[in-house]
């Protein structure tokens, strides 16, 4: 039977693989407090401009430590990608499929972009941030983006249908109205990348925000 002095936990063996190296004593990370300081790297910097100095300085680990836990730069993103997409479908989009009214979760939607999903009217949707450094079509970059896109498209198509099943929009109307809002949204989100301040941004959404309320159908309509 083995000594209890040598047995090593699940919790153990994972923490020893989260080990930084450096002298002295040994340091363990949590990868998803890790993972989310990654996220506000690429968030603020970008892509390309995130080295591996950058992201040594801004998580307190050496490189190894995060390609060991994470792999590739690449890798690395596509992990904070999926950590902030789960944040906007919880914090975005779920209020957007579950609003009672869909032109009332069209306007709560354009606020909701106006102001970031940390309500601290950030540098724009990360995603977004993304498309507009890959004038290259980067695959590491395209497939989230693309992604992003038909994603977009998805939810506002299904809300609008929604609208148009509850008599509040005409039916011919659909189409145009996905391009003007997945511009709208873009051109929000670029706003506040390009640091335009909140004032403009806001301008912006109420200015989107006013045209949801019009397309509202009357009895007389």
């Amino acid at each position: 039977m083995q000594n209890n002095a040598d047995t090593v936990t699940a919790d153990e063996r994972s923490a020893t693989r989260r080990r930084a190296p450096g002298g002295g004593r040994k340091k363990t990370f949590d990868p998803d407090v890790v993972l989310g300081q990654a996220l506000d790297v690429f968030w603020e910097h970008g892509y390309a401009d995130t080295t591996t100095r950058l992201l040594e300085d801004e998580l307190g680990l050496k490189a190894s430590s995060i390609y060991n836990a994470f792999g590739s730069k690449g890798e690395l993103l596509d992990a904070a990608v999926a950590q902030y997409l789960q944040r906007l479908d919880r914090e975005i989009l779920t209020p957007l499929r579950t609003a009672d009214d869909p032109l009332d979760g069209l306007d709560q939607l354009i606020h909701a972009v106006s102001i970031g999903i940390d309500g601290e009217h950030r540098s724009g949707c990360l995603i977004v941030s993304l498309l507009t450094e890959n004038a290259a079509r980067d695959p590491a970059l395209t497939a989230h983006t693309d992604a992003y896109m038909a994603a977009l498209r998805s939810e506002l198509t299904d809300t609008l249908e929604r609208a148009v099943d509850a008599g509040l929009i005409p039916a011919d109307t659909v189409a145009e109205r996905i391009e003007l809002l997945t511009t709208a949204i873009l051109g929000i989100n670029a706003a506040a990348r390009g640091r335009l301040g909140p004032d403009t941004v806001e301008a912006m959404a109420d200015s989107v925000r006013a045209q949801i309320a019009r397309w509202r159908l009357t009895p007389a309509d």
